[in-house]
């Protein structure tokens, strides 16, 4: 990128900001003094270079980049990390945000860490003829939207490459990271930090753009239901701001304040004067740094008592994930009544007791694609040689059907079950062994089924690639399907077309769980997603069951691996009696 090219890059990231002209005259706005040079105060030093992105998330693109490496920097000691969207705007000491003055005076009066700060442009690509063609603007695609790419770039690519040109020694600890922006550029960096927050444990947004350019709508539901993470944020709204086709800035800053707020986080929302533009936030940045860097580097986040209902139906936050140690590479689980957990693993199939221990029960099964305990001590397999396999309490297995390619099975509490086809075919097969035509179809790409507690409702999950609705059928006694509804709206992330669930589970309250990519969604018996419980692994999925003490242990299969936590809820499996749950409220 040569410098005419820079500097109209530099221009229309300024004007995005509203710092060129008379905004960043900033005459209707009080600077706070910290964001002028004082005497004695040392001065850092600003480096820029030109990035070429030769891979990666967004290959081809070129941006400036600036690194400020402050006065105090010692490359013994490992220095915190601030990243700017539009770093064009904070490089200058007399106009925009001024950020070398603040960042020299906060560090020498000791109110926040010594920080080495990186600024970059979003990146564009430049056109064969630049006569005749425009570049292809990457802003919107790196800032607005809600995936994990622009996380990806930051912390793979450019974050490592400034380091490494200048020798730096950064802190590899999340709470030595913070993340900032303005408008698409605020979104960024909460999205950054929501997307990566074992990396970024800290956001500073400006009127941020929680609007639908695209989807940043959707974070205030989201920021209800989703667990809560261990981020701290500073969020700056102008009264003013615009309202436009995507949507109004200042409602949606105050849904995102008010959720942070439902959820508990550790965050600072504060409006003022002026419109979309950087002028009210340039005069209290100073303020915003000082409070977002309390604690120093290894200040951790001071959440509040939290709303959401996750905390009341699964969660204990105190209680995270846990690998189960002691197994070979599991293929299959299933939650007991009694506590136990069948897993199906090397060719047999194990119970794994509350306490820990360990026992084969049955060898010599083959692998298996999916477990179902029933009463009295014993369970269904579903076998990769398409048969439906019945493991009996005294060790045994025998043979109930063969020629049946299952890919996920709902026993019934009288021992009778449901099986999902490869096909999409729902197969009745009764405690007699015999299959029965119940007048179902789940059509193809259908990933897994369920019965409800009280046994009313058989529910079948959607292809996870590109299905969103969970359907509901009513079963009848005799095990009889009718009354099918696209009933359970499922949350699909953005970028994505299914929702990736894979994995179910039931509790006593007839929370209905969803093992998918962005977590393990909890639906209500209405059909909406309440909550959504992080997963053991961030956008994996797999099979879920409740077992353990009390039941109240879920425990995940992902890549081989079973993971267990400690939940509030208490499971329903399929060797116990029906529950009626109490029903569904607001």
């Amino acid at each position: 990128m040569n410098i005419k090219k820079s500097s109209t890059v530099l221009l229309a990231t300024l004007a995005c900001l509203g710092l060129t002209g008379a905004a960043m005259a900033q005459k209707e706005f009080e600077q706070n003094r910290d964001s002028f040079s004082q005497p004695g105060v040392p001065q850092g030093v600003m480096h820029h270079y030109v990035y070429t992105s030769k891979g990666g998330m967004f290959p081809g693109t070129v941006r400036d980049v600036w690194v400020y490496v402050p006065a105090q920097y010692d490359a013994a000691k490992p220095a915190a990390l601030m990243f700017f969207h539009d770093g064009g705007g904070y490089v200058g000491r007399d106009g925009g945000y001024r950020l070398p003055n603040i960042v020299d005076n906060l560090i020498a009066k000791g109110e926040m860490p010594v920080t080495v700060c990186i600024m970059a442009n979003p990146g564009v690509v430049p056109p064969a003829d630049e006569k005749t063609q425009l570049p292809r603007y990457n802003r919107s695609v790196e800032y607005d939207g809600m995936d994990d790419r622009n996380a990806r770039f930051l912390i793979e690519e450019l974050i490592p490459d400034a380091t490494k040109r200048y020798k730096l020694n950064i802190t590899t600890d999340p709470r030595g990271h913070a993340i900032s922006g303005g408008s698409s550029g605020g979104i960024a960096a909460f999205t950054a930090a929501w997307e990566r927050p074992d990396y970024f444990g800290k956001v500073l947004g400006f009127i941020s753009s929680f609007t639908d350019l695209r989807g940043g709508h959707n974070y205030p539901s989201l920021i209800r239901k989703l667990e809560r993470k261990p981020i701290r944020l500073y969020l700056e709204e102008a009264v003013n701001d615009q309202d436009i086709y995507s949507g109004s800035w200042p409602i949606g800053n105050t849904d995102v304040a008010a959720a942070l707020a439902f959820a508990g986080y550790d965050h600072k929302y504060v409006t003022g004067p002026g419109g979309h533009d950087g002028r009210f936030a340039s005069a209290i940045f100073p303020d915003a740094m000082r409070w977002l860097w309390r604690g120093g580097m290894t200040g951790s986040p001071e959440p509040s008592g939290t709303r959401q209902p996750l905390v009341n139906i699964a969660l204990d936050e105190s209680k995270p994930w846990n690998a189960v140690s002691g197994l070979p590479p599991v293929t299959a689980i299933a939650g007991s009544t009694t506590g136990n957990l069948m897993v199906a693993a090397a060719g047999a199939v194990h119970v794994l007791e509350a306490s820990g221990k360990v026992t084969t029960k049955w060898e010599k099964t083959g692998n298996l694609k999916a477990l179902a305990t029933v009463s009295g001590g014993g369970a269904y397999a579903l076998t990769t040689g398409k048969s439906l396999v019945a493991l009996q309490s005294d060790g045994t297995s025998k043979t109930l059907t063969k020629g049946l390619n299952g890919v996920s099975l709902a026993v019934r509490t009288d021992g009778s079950c449901y099986v999902l086809t490869d096909t999409g075919k729902l197969v009745y097969i009764g405690k007699d062994g015999k299959r029965r035509d119940v007048g179902a179809t789940a059509g193809a790409g259908a990933s897994n089924i369920q019965i409800l507690p009280d046994q009313s409702l058989l529910v079948v999950f959607p292809d996870p690639k590109v299905g969103r609705y969970a359907a509901s059928w009513s079963v009848a006694p005799d095990g009889t399907l009718s009354n099918m509804q696209t009933y359970f709206d499922l949350y699909i992330p953005y970028g994505q077309t299914g929702s990736g669930i894979l994995g179910t589970a039931v509790d006593r309250n007839g929370w209905l769980y969803g093992a998918g990519t962005i977590g393990i969604q909890i639906l209500d018996q209405a059909g909406r997603v309440n909550a959504i419980l992080a997963s053991a692994k961030p956008k994996a999925s797999g099979q879920i069951a409740f077992a353990g003490k009390n039941g109240s242990f879920l425990y995940q299969l992902i890549d081989g691996t079973l993971y267990a936590r400690e939940t509030r809820a208490q499971g329903v499996n399929p060797d116990g009696p029906a529950v009626k749950p109490p029903g569904p409220r607001l």
